[in-house]
């Protein structure tokens, strides 16, 4: 934590000092905005070394990548193939490894059981693993950002006909694994984002219907049946 403080503080103290230079024009060419966005994302790249986070660290490398292509000759790299692939690299090692594989105290992968009703998971920058054993299941909310998240659904029962599954991601991939008997209703919507359901022409009878609502930008969420 004391680290962590110690990065932003550096951060803001040498934001205010780039403020000053570029209100003097003490020096020609300085392009402020690409400055302070590098430091801005070093000291993210910075929190997520400290933390051991894989994700972070991959980002953070992108977005600065992003900022100085022209000037390092990546000219033809066009910002959005920039930006996939290094989404894409954080969330394979946010899915692999979460923080795990540069922690020295042990595996930090978040893996919960829920058995509520309402199943509330957020998770941002590390691999998140839920399994809802809910015999009275209604209501579940995701939010992820950056990072990849599997839900089990495979133990649990509705209260109802319906339990609705509210999903908000971003720059993310999520796993669904849903028991035979219950069938998919999509309803959400998203932005360069789809969600995809594997062996889905179950011929048997029908217990549950989920319903898919939220969004996804930059995303998947792959639905599957065990």
């Amino acid at each position: 934590m004391k680290n962590k403080k110690n990065i932003w503080g550096l951060f803001f103290i040498g934001l205010a000092g780039l403020i000053i230079v570029d209100g003097l024009n003490i020096v020609d060419g300085l392009n402020f905005w690409n400055v302070i966005f590098t430091i801005l994302f070093g000291a993210g790249f910075l929190d997520g070394l400290v933390k051991r986070d894989s994700g972070q660290m991959i980002l953070s490398g992108g977005f600065i990548l992003i900022i100085w292509k022209n000037y390092i000759g990546l000219e033809e790299l066009s910002v959005p193939t920039i930006l996939l692939a290094t989404v894409f690299m954080a969330i394979g090692c946010s899915i692999l490894f979460g923080k795990k594989e540069f922690s020295y105290h042990g595996d930090h992968m978040n893996i919960e059981q829920e058995d509520g009703e309402e199943v509330v998971c957020r998770a941002s920058f590390s691999g998140m693993t839920k399994y809802i054993n809910s015999q009275n299941l209604r209501n579940i909310k995701v939010d992820a950002k950056f990072c990849g998240v599997s839900l089990y659904l495979d133990k649990a029962m509705a209260a109802g006909n319906d339990v609705y599954l509210e999903i908000n991601q971003q720059f993310g991939g999520m796993e669904i694994f849903l028991p035979r008997g219950w069938v998919v209703d999509n309803r959400m919507k998203s932005s360069f984002g789809v969600v995809d359901v594997k062996g889905g022409d179950y011929s048997g009878v029908v217990t549950t219907r989920l319903v898919l609502v939220g969004k996804i930008d930059f995303g998947g969420v792959e639905i599957k049946y065990i």
